[in-house]
């Protein structure tokens, strides 16, 4: 629990220091959301996660496409996930979310798993929001199931 909580810490930390935010191009692509979260997945300790969400549109539906760094000791954690807002009602926006992730585990063997989910962002105003997510997955390398619960705050060029 110790390790959750300065994790936490270093993220309310960094979302202190963005403060207001505004539009970001990365390597061409437009990013209108940046994220800091802290993951934790079963039997492994709590990862610092940052990454960026940049819209994209297919076949008519409007959809977030996410990629995400966390660090965790020796390992490196990187996801590419898709997301879709389901409904909102008043500040709060509930969301699908499903994606891939390829992680250097221990830096010496590199693992796969997919994963999907939901989570829920409650907006502070309008450019900050907390967020969490609750996902399930398959790790191809170990061939076993896990959750993962993500929660950090999102900031909105």
């Amino acid at each position: 629990m110790k390790k959750v909580t300065k994790l936490l810490a270093a993220v309310l930390t960094i979302a202190a220091l963005i403060g207001t935010t505004a539009a970001a191009t990365v390597a061409g692509v437009e990013v209108s959301t940046f994220k800091t979260s802290v993951t934790t997945t079963d039997g492994s300790d709590p990862a610092l996660s940052i990454g960026g969400i940049t819209p994209i549109n297919l076949g008519g539906i409007d959809l977030g496409l996410e990629l995400a760094l966390g660090v965790n000791g020796d390992d490196v954690l990187t996801d590419l996930n898709v997301t879709y807002n389901l409904t909102e009602f008043g500040p709060a926006t509930v969301f699908a979310t499903g994606g891939l992730g390829l992680n250097w585990i221990d830096t010496d063997s590199i693992g796969l798993d997919a994963r999907a989910g939901v989570g829920v962002s409650y907006a502070l105003e309008e450019t900050k929001a907390l967020f969490a997510t609750y996902t399930f997955g398959y790790d191809f390398d170990a061939s076993d199931n896990d959750t993962q619960f993500r929660a950090g705050i999102s900031f909105k060029f």
